[in-house]
């Protein structure tokens, strides 16, 4: 005789490296399907979502210099030669508000990014950044440097 089976449930298995999104597609798919989160685990990931921003944000000022450096001047053959001139945040990023709140971002230990408490300076300085011509090129160019796949 055949086991029973039950045609409410799909069972998939879902394989790939590290960081790919098989727990963010199981967890999409128990947001929209399922039961979706109660208050309290809601509130576990508040500290995970403050510590990706502030992640993400440091990722993207850690390479405001390589993505920004001036080479517009120079012959399209020389360029593709040029070995990249490591210029400062602080010489790419356009506003003094943004450079200190480089400072304040890049000056965060990185081991306790899911620790952090979302603070109205904190919140202020991420919104610096953001609001930054230098950061903004930056991000438009992503897929040179490391960033979770989280960002947009």
């Amino acid at each position: 005789m055949p086991p029973k089976t039950d045609n409410t449930f799909v069972k998939l298995i879902l394989l790939g490296s590290g960081d790919s999104g098989k727990t963010t597609l199981r967890k999409q798919m128990r947001s929209l399907y399922g039961a979706g989160f109660n208050e309290s685990e809601r509130r576990m990931m508040i500290p995970v979502i403050f510590g990706n921003i502030v992640e993400g944000t440091a990722a993207v000022l850690a390479a405001v210099p390589a993505v920004n450096e001036v080479r517009a001047r120079l012959p399209a053959v020389e360029r593709a030669f040029l070995t990249p001139r490591r210029a400062s945040r602080q010489q790419t990023l356009h506003t003094a508000a943004a450079k200190s709140a480089s400072d304040m971002i890049t000056g965060l230990p990185s081991s306790s990014y899911s620790k952090i408490q979302m603070t109205d300076e904190l919140a202020a300085a991420i919104k610096a950044c953001w609001e930054d011509a230098g950061f903004q090129r930056a991000l438009t160019q992503r897929a040179k440097f490391q960033l979770q796949c989280v960002w947009p």
